[in-house]
């Protein structure tokens, strides 16, 4: 009898005979392709939970050792590289012993499911990544809520090999990079989406990364008179073309205004109060051991086209490792609050010290641009957690520091610069704020 026979016949024994050979042969072909699927999933969901390990051991080496943190860290991972059915992941982390154990199950195909065993119904893989040292957090977008707080554009370039980069902006485009812009750095933690070719960025990406809380919170601002002015005028302290001076440390109230003068400032701690450090018209800045605190809205950083900066931090002190230090509205009302509030009354004094606790810090929201072709030298911590930071130059910046970091709401990159940042804590006296930076991290797969 045909085989086409065979299936038509009517009568009862064949009837139940086909019945059984069609669903013997189907169940032969849900076999095989499971089978051809099987090896090719689980080496790739084993790849997947290696990556994840390593992710996860990355985070684990640049911020605080929370278990929180790292679980969430290697879920997104895994759930973001995993082709298959949705996975379920477990990070463990061994404080003590500097490891992070991920795991990850998976349900297989439906064929697979019909059978009783439960080992037999998942794809499972499991990774152990050691850490060791340290890691460099060198580079932090803190907004947590716009696109591009990470954004380069047209020929920019950051240039940080050895470094951990931050977007912490939950947006689907929180970090852009489009046209030829190009970033080359060891990892980045990216909170929501990336914008842009994953090859112009070199290392490791990482998207719905946790965002990281910002390492310098805490870090007090040096003490001062606001009403203690250098030259006892609000207008701001400007040094014309041609001349040649040194400044001391002082309360800066209106600003600094550098136009086409040479300037070298003594060690010390500068307040620059509610006016710009502006240095424009082939002006030339110089010092060091100087930090350069800035509150009151108009307290920006300026350094123009032809400007030339060279600028290392302080090494002791209230301001020590901290280059560029802007509080948004910090310190202005220490002496000033008190004293408007016993000739004004306690309800200006008390809205005040609303700003003094940085109440107002966003509301405020400055921008500092560094448009210099000739600012190699910049050693130390820019710290402006409230206002964002714009490079648009067409030469690098800060190439010639042995060491930058940098805590900004946003950065923006555009024209031509490359912003280099180096790591090199060990050739500088300078010494790097607690939490950000540190030795090399070295970090290996186990197992």
């Amino acid at each position: 009898m045909s085989l086409y026979k065979f299936c038509k016949s009517t009568q009862g024994n064949v009837s139940v005979m086909a019945a059984l050979f069609i669903g013997l042969l189907i169940a032969v072909i849900a076999g095989t392709i499971d089978i051809s699927q099987k090896s090719s999933l689980n080496r790739e969901l084993q790849s997947v939970v290696d990556a994840a390990a390593l992710a996860a051991a990355r985070e684990m080496a640049v911020s605080s050792a929370d278990q929180t943190r790292v679980q969430s860290v290697a879920s997104s991972y895994v759930d973001a590289n995993w082709t298959g059915e949705q996975a379920t992941t477990h990070a463990v982390l061994d404080v003590s012993k500097g490891i992070i154990t991920v795991s990850s199950t998976a349900p297989k195909t439906i064929a697979s499911i019909l059978k009783k065993d439960q080992k037999e119904t998942n794809f499972y893989a499991e990774a152990v990544a050691e850490v060791s040292g340290g890691g460099n957090v060198c580079l932090i977008g803190l907004s947590d809520h716009e696109q591009g707080t990470i954004n380069l554009q047209q020929r920019a370039r950051i240039t940080a090999e050895n470094c951990q980069v931050y977007s912490n902006s939950d947006d689907r485009y929180s970090m852009i990079v489009r046209d030829m812009a190009q970033v080359n750095m060891d990892f980045v933690c990216i909170a929501g989406g990336l914008r842009g070719d994953p090859h112009t960025i070199g290392g490791d990406v990482i998207t719905s990364c946790p965002p990281i809380t910002d390492p310098l919170r805490d870090r007090p601002h040096p003490p001062f008179d606001a009403l203690d002015c250098v030259d006892g005028l609000l207008h701001g302290v400007h040094i014309n073309p041609g001349e040649n001076v040194t400044l001391e440390p002082g309360v800066y109230c209106g600003g600094l205004y550098v136009n086409g003068a040479d300037v070298k400032f003594k060690p010390g701690e500068y307040i620059i109060l509610n006016g710009p450090l502006n240095v424009q018209s082939s002006g030339n800045i110089e010092g060091d051991g100087v930090g350069f605190f800035l509150s009151g809205p108009l307290a920006t950083i300026n350094f123009g086209k032809h400007s030339s900066i060279s600028l290392r931090a302080p090494r002791s002190g209230p301001m020590a490792g901290l280059l560029i230090y802007d509080a948004g509205f910090g310190g202005l009302t220490d002496t000033l609050g008190g004293k408007v509030a016993g000739k004004l009354g306690n309800k200006l004094g008390g809205v005040l010290g609303k700003v003094q606790n940085n109440t107002l810090g966003e509301v405020v929201r400055k921008n500092h641009r560094i448009t210099s072709d000739n600012a190699g030298t910049l050693v130390g911590t820019i710290y402006i957690p409230f206002s964002d930071l714009t490079i648009d130059g067409d030469k690098p910046v800060a190439d010639e520091s042995e060491y930058t970091v940098i805590v900004a709401n946003s950065f923006k990159l555009k024209n031509g610069p490359n912003l280099v940042i180096k790591t090199d804590y060990h050739l500088s006296d300078i010494p790097v704020p607690q939490g950000v930076g540190s030795q090399e991290v070295t970090i290996r797969l186990k197992r």
